[in-house]
């Protein structure tokens, strides 16, 4: 007999129910059409310590909450619901940044368990105008290979900056992306972007998210192309080492 099996007649709900949990994410995302048929494609990139000023979005990971609470550094007002977001903007917020999120639920086939709450805090640093921050770390060229295509030569790929752009050119494999024009397009956030996707003929509609490591020499883009061929998607991770100058 099993009290966590519901099959058994001895099942036992509240011996299933999970501790309530606070954990949360943080991330920026896109929400785009780019080809026929009015298919939505949403790309988010975790922010996991330091991001540019700008729009947040926040996520609780416990969908098993009644309500949810955020509160964000000094500011008074506090926000509700599993997601929420917040504008961060230049000038007027910088720093380390606390996030808290308190979580409540009412679990009434459970008497034993109460009214449960949960709360967790977790920071951001906000870059503000420090000139001796930098702000574009993946700018250079690095060389790498996607994981499925070990039998294929490793490529360069180089992130330049055009007019405040952040621009890539060399990706993916064989693309035909020059210095400005046909290349991907980049929503650029610190160590990470979103690939966004476009009907550029040079880059298979490649749209994905990449990041750097911590110490900003290793470089993992998680993405998709797609195949014209077959008229499918093929999910690739391409993961490559920055190139000293």
């Amino acid at each position: 007999m099993d009290d966590l099996n519901p099959a058994c007649p001895n099942y036992d709900y509240c011996q299933t129910v999970e501790d309530l949990s606070a954990d949360f994410e943080t991330f920026i995302y896109t929400r785009t059409a780019p080809f026929s048929g009015d298919e939505y494609i949403v790309q988010s990139l975790v922010i996991r310590d330091t991001t540019l000023p700008g729009n947040l979005s926040f996520r609780a990971l416990d969908e098993s909450a009644d309500s949810y609470e955020w509160n964000f550094g000094s500011d008074p007002r506090t926000n509700y619901g599993k997601e929420t977001d917040l504008v961060f903007s230049r000038g007027t917020v910088d720093g380390k940044v606390d996030i808290d999120l308190t979580v409540y639920r009412d679990t009434k086939e459970c008497p034993n368990r109460d009214n449960e709450v949960a709360a967790k805090t977790e920071s951001v640093y906000i870059i503000g105008k420090d000139p001796d921050f930098n702000t574009k770390p993946i700018l250079g060229t690095f060389i790498g290979n996607n994981e499925s295509e070990s039998d294929q030569p490793d490529f360069f790929i180089t992130f330049f900056e055009n007019d405040g752009d952040i621009r890539l050119k060399g990706f993916p494999r064989g693309a035909m992306n020059g210095e400005v024009l046909n290349n991907p397009i980049l929503i650029y956030n610190y160590k990470g972007f979103i690939l966004k996707p476009s009907t550029n003929s040079c880059c298979s509609r490649a749209h994905g998210v990449g990041e750097l490591s911590d110490d900003k020499q290793n470089l993992r883009i998680d993405y998709k192309v797609y195949d014209f061929n077959t008229e499918e998607w093929r999910e690739k991770v391409w993961v490559g080492i920055r190139q000293k100058e």
